[in-house]
């Protein structure tokens, strides 16, 4: 995901290149994403001067965006990569909305784990970056 300062630094070239003080120089701007992926990346020395200036790093805090006079979004609902397997969408969808988490993670465990592994590489490992989780483990 591009955060807010890049975001910015891409407006104000386009500004210089075209000669324009709209954002992004008056071009039309296609920008696609997850905002339920991870978030930016901001190094430890950055994180006190992009918090000086935005209110977060991500790129709808940024300057460029905030000036997009009629911005139009369009949310993609049909997922072309699971569409052959609704029970295993409807699984990775409980996930990523944070939804009967403990269910959908049992039923995941339970198709993927084979506890004749034993090496570390063989197991599935499910991060949270966005969500306070309960302290109690589901395996």
């Amino acid at each position: 995901m591009v955060r807010a300062p890049m975001l910015d630094a891409i407006s104000d070239s386009l500004k210089v290149h075209r000669n324009s003080s709209e954002p992004f120089g008056g071009i039309h701007v296609l920008a696609c994403g997850d905002l339920f992926q991870l978030p930016p990346v901001v190094k430890d020395h950055e994180v006190n001067a992009i918090d000086e200036k935005y209110e977060s790093v991500y790129f709808f805090s940024s300057k460029s965006f905030k000036d997009i006079k009629s911005p139009a979004f369009f949310e993609l609902t049909y997922s072309f990569r699971q569409s052959e397997d609704e029970n295993f969408y409807s699984l990775l969808n409980n996930v990523r909305l944070g939804e009967d988490l403990e269910d959908s993670i049992n039923r995941i465990n339970a198709s993927c784990f084979n506890p004749e592994f034993t090496n570390e590489s063989s197991l599935i490992t499910v991060s949270y970056t966005h969500l306070t989780l309960p302290t109690t483990p589901y395996v």
